[in-house]
């Protein structure tokens, strides 16, 4: 078993509910990337993004994922 969708969960959970103490990271890429990456856990990293839009103040930012016509999930 590959633990590797497990450590990025963790890591997204981690930025996602401290956006005041993460500086140096580009946090939407690393989410969206991981939900490009790790199908199986598309859900629980856009509950990421999205709580880590809404801890932000970044109302406007949080959407609705829509499957695309390549099969990705987009905003």
């Amino acid at each position: 078993m590959c633990l590797f969708p497990q450590l990025w969960n963790e890591l997204c959970e981690l930025i996602s509910k401290n956006p005041d103490k993460v500086k140096s990271l580009k946090v939407e890429p690393i989410i969206r990337q991981g939900i490009q990456r790790y199908s199986d856990q598309v859900g629980l990293l856009w509950n990421s993004l999205a709580d880590f839009y809404i801890r932000s103040g970044l109302f406007e930012r949080v959407c609705t994922p829509r499957r695309g016509y390549s099969g990705f999930y987009y905003c």
